[in-house]
């Protein structure tokens, strides 16, 4: 047994024993029967690699977003919906148009969180579908690290012609991804009429998310582009911030 491992794992056991609560170094140290300074230099790369957390500037330790999303955890997407709730209501507000947080779980787009029109002509969404076939999609996947990026294309193929249809070979989708991620927002048309457009969420420099907006193409014209491109970056900077405060703190 390698022990470092062994104890790198029994502090995520015992923090994940009671997953509201956030407990100080001493603490963690001495119900894992570790050394404090080992236990630090621990929790340092547990901290730095995203599978615990500090919330709230404080010098307490809880399970962080990787952990949860090593596991499919419903609670990251419960509380990752419930941090970015204002600032999805103010962009649902401000653009008057569908609006979405979505993330990727395997080869699909999962909606974590929508709000759309009641009533008129609007775009209604698919709550789990392709990756290639959403701007958030394509947005979280254009950020991913390379080596995360090279396995995700080699383990779901290039994209379908109704998904993707400009894309016919991977130099194609390198570059169209490449593009995607300098300029820092995905626009989708052609996908029955609606056109998507996203930006990635980030958190300690790792993409976890994606926010869009979906509408009807014949209404992303004129002065609603910059308009809605503007909200987009106004909603990412408001999630992000509540992101660095914790993404499993309770709000």
């Amino acid at each position: 047994m390698i022990q470092v491992i062994d104890r790198a794992l029994d502090i995520m056991e015992f923090l994940g024993s009671d997953v509201e609560n956030s407990k100080p170094l001493a603490e963690i140290a001495e119900k894992s029967g570790i050394r404090k300074t080992t236990c630090s230099n621990i929790l340092k790369t547990l901290l730095e690699r995203g599978y615990v957390e500090q919330s709230d500037g404080k010098r307490d330790y809880k399970l962080g977003f990787k952990a949860y999303k090593l596991v499919g955890a419903p609670q990251f997407h419960e509380k990752m919906a419930a941090l970015a709730g204002e600032a999805l209501q103010a962009l649902f507000s401000e653009t008057s148009e569908t609006v979405v947080l979505a993330t990727l779980e395997g080869h699909k787009r999962v909606v974590v969180s929508a709000i759309e029109l009641s009533a008129g002509i609007t775009a209604r969404i698919n709550h789990s579908n392709n990756i290639y076939r959403s701007a958030t999609g394509r947005m979280i996947l254009a950020c991913y690290p390379q080596k995360k990026y090279c396995t995700t294309i080699e383990r779901i193929g290039l994209p379908d012609v109704a998904d993707w249809p400009e894309i016919q070979s991977r130099e194609q989708l390198d570059a169209a991804l490449a593009q995607i991620r300098e300029k820092g927002i995905a626009e989708t048309t052609g996908n029955g009429g609606i056109t998507g457009v996203a930006v990635p969420l980030f958190k300690d420099g790792c993409v976890i998310a994606s926010v869009g907006v979906c509408l009807p193409e014949f209404r992303y014209l004129g002065e609603k582009i910059p308009r809605i491109r503007t909200s987009l970056q106004l909603a990412k900077a408001a999630i992000e911030k509540e992101l660095a405060r914790g993404v499993m703190r309770t709000r």
